[in-house]
């Protein structure tokens, strides 16, 4: 294949080059053809001005004076490393979040959990299901709850779970929760959750009547109120499975409470979450939409 041939500068001049330019220099140094026997290049070209072999003084010399010159400039990082340094940043900030590295592996359930229905596929095809740590860290944060220590609803373990505690909290009973991931455009997993069979709690009496045991409280008013609509939209609509997921701009406080057969709280945990995915319980279908 055909190189163009490059030039042979002073080493004055390269002092003035940017790094980039002085990198891409580089690069066509090291793409130079060992020497001519090795190469189909007539003589004739082999002896023009400029840098064609590796085995040539020209070559030697320009090598080491670029060397020279990169050696005094900042360290330029390649896609690859600054992929690895997006993926630690990630991973770092997911470790801080769960109480730092080890804690309790955690997955909430309760009962079967239905698959998506097929034509839903879509919505999830590009999610991985996830455990979580919830590490000792998050397990004080969970202790204070009830002092308002981390900001959400005033619930805490031992104590029945109360319609006036929830707030204005948009609150889903559920046969099950798991966090997901969903990769963004540069390939960074950013959290979620997945709530099986939701059924919105309205009112006192909701919670009362409800017969599931898990509980998932949006902090976040937006992701909490995307969140409702995608149940009254998958009521409406009588849909079986999964609704596409609703998305925030940001990662939000979701908190996941389990109560026992007399509505007492024996759990409380919470993750991030900057989407939502559900599906509603069918025996909510009969419900009237109040706005």
């Amino acid at each position: 294949m055909k190189r163009r041939l490059i030039p042979i500068l002073a080493p004055e001049s390269l002092v003035s080059m940017p790094t980039k330019q002085l990198l891409g220099r580089l690069h066509s140094l090291q793409r130079c053809e060992e020497s001519v026997s090795l190469s189909d290049r007539t003589l004739e070209v082999a002896a023009t001005e400029g840098i064609v072999f590796k085995n040539t003084a020209e070559w030697q010399r320009a090598y080491t004076d670029l060397k020279a010159v990169l050696a005094t400039r900042e360290h330029v990082p390649s896609a690859a490393e600054r992929a690895d340094a997006r993926q630690q940043r990630v991973k770092k900030k997911s470790n801080k979040r769960a109480g730092g590295d080890g804690g309790i592996v955690t997955q909430f359930h309760a009962g079967h959990t239905r698959p998506a229905a097929p034509h839903h596929g879509r919505s999830i095809q590009r999610n991985r299901v996830h455990s979580y740590a919830f590490g000792p860290a998050a397990a004080v944060c969970v202790a204070l709850l009830s002092a308002s220590g981390c900001g959400g609803p005033k619930i805490s373990v031992g104590n029945p779970l109360a319609y006036p505690d929830l707030g204005d909290k948009v609150t889903l009973a559920a046969s099950g929760v798991c966090q997901t991931n969903i990769d963004n455009q540069d390939g960074v997993p950013i959290p979620g959750i997945v709530v099986r069979d939701a059924s919105l709690i309205r009112n006192g009496a909701d919670l009362s009547n409800a017969t599931r045991h898990v509980f998932v409280i949006f902090d976040d008013f937006l992701l909490g109120n995307m969140a409702r609509g995608s149940y009254w939209r998958s009521q409406a609509d009588r849909r079986l499975g999964l609704d596409i997921p609703v998305m925030n701009t940001s990662e939000t406080r979701v908190y996941v409470v389990t109560t026992d057969t007399a509505n007492r709280i024996e759990r409380v945990e919470h993750l991030a979450a900057a989407h939502a995915q559900l599906s509603v319980d069918t025996n909510d279908f009969g419900r009237v939409f109040v706005p």
